[in-house]
């Protein structure tokens, strides 16, 4: 007999699935914000942007309002750029699981030590100490990030 050759499903290309994937992690979000989110997340592993959109559109809002005012004032580099976005992505997930929905703007001191402090790593476990680099790279990036946010309130 004749067999029937299966007909393959065209695969999606990875920036098309990309895409998919991007609108269902926050598929709320306004058309701007969508935009501003790629473009200050171009260049970046895809990572960025996904982990970015998994905070609340407030705390995105104000991630992308700091990473454009930043780049106009200090250009910085891409590396910089990843780092700023790592640090206040991973914050804002912070903030998320000690209170639900909680604002960078609405945050403390107190909520700032506390992810800090999840970096510290006993010395068996880390006897480089390699935490510490973490430890001081968030800490200066969210300092920043919170003087510049005071200044608009």
């Amino acid at each position: 007999g004749c067999k029937k050759q299966k007909q393959q499903q065209p695969q999606p290309q990875p920036q098309q699935q990309q895409q998919q994937e991007i609108h269902q992690v926050n598929h709320y979000l306004n058309p701007v914000l969508d935009r501003q989110i790629d473009e200050i997340t171009a260049g970046l592993a895809y990572a960025y942007n996904k982990n970015l959109r998994t905070l609340s559109e407030e705390n995105i809002k104000t991630v992308v309002k700091y990473i454009l005012s930043e780049r106009v004032e200090t250009n910085f580099s891409t590396s910089y750029r990843k780092d700023i976005i790592e640090a206040l992505t991973r914050f804002g997930r912070f903030l998320n699981k000690e209170d639900k929905n909680k604002k960078f703007k609405d945050s403390t001191w107190d909520n700032i030590i506390s992810f800090l402090d999840s970096f510290r790593k006993p010395e068996t476990q880390d006897p480089l100490h390699k935490w510490i680099g973490t430890y001081n790279t968030y800490r200066i990036h969210l300092l920043r990030f919170y003087k510049w946010n005071m200044h608009r309130i």
